[in-house]
């Protein structure tokens, strides 16, 4: 069934859809607006999958860029010292969400550094781009045996 896209004219982020076999209905829901465009497609794909999967370039419905998140090493041990390694490949400046919490990879700046000294699990996910997408990842960081902790530490000052 033909489809109507409205996209925004400054990423191509595919922000509305209407679906119907009367083509009528779908030219009523263009307006004029210096933001958005409009472009038909056909009702090969998914509706979802067209919000999810896809942008517009140049009145074009072109497929995302397929990023994956990948951790060194995970699970990591929560020792207050190891550092898990997260980056994006291929690489693309863009924002990571750890946990709800914006962290920016640049070209400057292209890996985050995460450490914990409490056992927990970290979600991380790509802040929404209009070109890009990637499957979010779960890191951990295990709680680290008591033996490892005094090995570590055998100069540790105790108090009694």
């Amino acid at each position: 069934m033909p489809m109507l896209l409205k996209y925004a004219l400054a990423d191509g982020a595919i922000v509305g859809l209407w679906e119907s076999g009367v083509p009528s209905l779908l030219e009523s829901q263009q307006t004029a607006d210096p933001d958005h465009g409009y472009v038909q497609a056909a009702g090969e794909t998914f509706p979802y999958s067209l919000m999810t999967d896809y942008y517009v370039v140049n009145g074009t419905v072109t497929p995302k860029q397929v990023l994956t998140i990948t951790a060194t090493p995970t699970p990591f041990p929560a020792d207050g010292v190891t550092q898990c390694q997260v980056s994006v490949s291929p690489f693309l400046a863009c924002t990571l969400l750890v946990n709800g919490t914006p962290q920016a990879l640049t070209d400057v700046d292209p890996t985050l550094e995460i450490t914990s000294d409490v056992p927990q699990t970290f979600q991380v996910a790509l802040q929404p781009l209009a070109a890009a997408k990637a499957e979010p990842l779960t890191i951990t960081a295990e709680a680290v045996p008591v033996a490892a902790r005094t090995q570590e530490a055998p100069d540790a000052n105790v108090s009694l």
